[in-house]
């Protein structure tokens, strides 16, 4: 009886340690980069927490320049979706701004559009700061 149960409790273990594995790499952690659209550059960070395939957090606008950035407006996410490399984050802007990214270790490169209107995706690609 206690060896079943030890194995129950070992494989438990490697199933929790594992989940990352199995969802791709943690996409813990701040993250800053660019939204391209057809006319300009838009800086972003996002702040990331991943619990159980679970992504919670906030996206800010950034604006500066010569290499130096500040938040001006903070956003939270209200959903997300994990799925391998593939992730997907709705933020609370205006009436909703959609990424959907590749992981790919410490870089993210995707599509992000807003979900009221029908416009062109706009590229975007997020950095992991160490």
């Amino acid at each position: 009886m206690k060896i079943l149960m030890i194995l129950a409790v070992l494989a438990s273990s490697v199933f929790i340690t594992g989940c990352n594995g199995i969802l791709g790499d943690s996409v813990s952690g701040v993250w800053r980069g660019k939204v391209l659209d057809e006319r300009s550059v838009h800086y972003i960070e996002m702040e990331l927490k991943e619990r159980r395939g679970k992504i919670t957090g906030t996206m800010s606008i950034l604006k500066g320049r010569n290499d130096t950035l500040w938040k001006t407006d903070t956003f939270p996410i209200i959903q997300s979706e994990r799925m391998n490399e593939k992730v997907k984050i709705l933020v609370d802007l205006d009436s909703g701004v959609s990424f959907e990214l590749s992981q790919d270790g410490d870089e993210m490169t995707g599509i992000v559009y807003e979900i009221a209107y029908k416009n062109q995706p706009d590229k975007t690609t997020l950095q992991r700061l160490k």
